[in-house]
């Protein structure tokens, strides 16, 4: 029989992990808003922001710097490099390809020599010019069948390729940093805080904190700058929007860049307080994706706080049942929500038809 003070620690304890499927259902919101597709790729952007922050406040220690400077330095770096991959996630791949540039070549250029140095340790002499040739069969063989298919992408073409990106990317870091999980130090003391007798380390505090800045910045971003304003012009309608004189493709790499920003601070946050590695992504997508039809797909206020329900729900779920219910608690009560309230907890019945299905 679980006491109240036991209960009260599994809320703490879904306090703390609620905070991140609410950011990763904040950015879900984001990019539905403005393209009305769902990123599932969302998931690595919290793990990349994660990852790259150990990486980076690891070097930057490593050089000398004293520990809140590596640390403040390490969350831009990291925050940063995960805006610049949701960037160019959008110009590569959402975005409505008309033709293929040398960007995109480029880019399969690399990725092959990558592949060919990083994973298959083949010497230079060989890598390149097996990277030059792939790079010249793709311009060959699908620069017609390519561009025919994603001169007007439909949505589910969309999801899918957002999907086949956490592949991508969950396999580079894989290659890159290794299967083993990631730790980084608490940004603050680490001795607990007794509240009505469970124990709350100052972190969790800190990520309470981190997010609800985030929130409110992101509230007023939306609510009192014009950018923000053309962001929901466009939510609420691209083509009237587009009439407006909006530029609808800059809207849409904002909110990728966006929820990319969202993700990576959550990540970087988090990381102290739970490991951090390269399979974490797709659960925490599939979580967020539950809070955001939870609060109401499209509201980010309700994303917010149905993130949080589903991670008390989840913690108590887990600490009265069993643990090894853990991740099926948040599938049931998404699986629920679908069925019988698809508008969500904070949705309208409007708001719950997906606008291209």
């Amino acid at each position: 029989m679980s006491s109240i003070t036991d209960i009260l620690q599994y809320i703490l304890s879904g306090i703390t992990i609620g905070a991140i499927y609410a950011m990763v259902g904040l950015g879900f919101t984001m990019v539905y808003n403005a393209t009305s597709i769902i990123n599932f790729a969302q998931g690595e952007f919290v793990m990349l922001g994660g990852m790259l922050g150990v990486t980076f406040v690891g070097a930057l220690k490593s050089a000398g710097l004293p520990t809140y400077m590596a640390i403040l330095l390490a969350f831009l770096l990291a925050v940063g490099t995960t805006t610049l991959v949701g960037i160019i996630m959008e110009k590569v791949a959402i975005e409505p390809i008309t033709h293929l540039t040398g960007f995109h070549y480029a880019a399969i250029t690399a990725t092959v020599l990558w592949l060919c140095r990083a994973v298959a340790g083949w010497p230079l002499v060989i890598s390149a010019p097996v990277a030059v040739g792939v790079a010249l069969g793709a311009y060959a063989l699908l620069r017609n069948k390519v561009i025919e298919s994603m001169k007007n992408p439909t949505v589910m073409q969309l999801v899918i390729i957002t999907i086949a990106l956490s592949i991508v990317i969950r396999g580079i870091v894989m290659f890159t940093f290794g299967k083993d999980p990631y730790f980084m130090d608490h940004f603050l003391p680490e001795k607990s805080i007794s509240l009505f007798g469970a124990a709350i380390v100052p972190q969790t505090l800190l990520v309470l904190g981190v997010i609800i800045i985030v929130v409110i910045m992101v509230g007023l971003f939306f609510g009192f700058t014009m950018t923000g304003k053309a962001m929901q012009a466009c939510a609420f309608n691209r083509d009237i929007a587009k009439l407006m004189g909006i530029n609808d493709r800059s809207m849409i790499l904002l909110s990728f860049a966006m929820s990319a920003l969202v993700g990576a601070v959550a990540g970087y946050v988090v990381t102290p307080i739970t490991l951090m590695d390269y399979d974490r992504g797709p659960m925490l997508a599939l979580k967020g994706f539950g809070a955001a039809v939870l609060g109401g797909l499209g509201n980010g206020y309700g994303a917010v706080v149905a993130g949080f329900i589903l991670g008390i729900l989840e913690a108590l779920g887990t600490g009265l049942i069993s643990s090894g219910y853990k991740d099926a608690i948040s599938l049931i009560i998404l699986l629920a929500v679908l069925f019988y309230r698809p508008s969500g907890l904070f949705g309208s019945a409007e708001a719950a038809r997906f606008k291209d299905f």
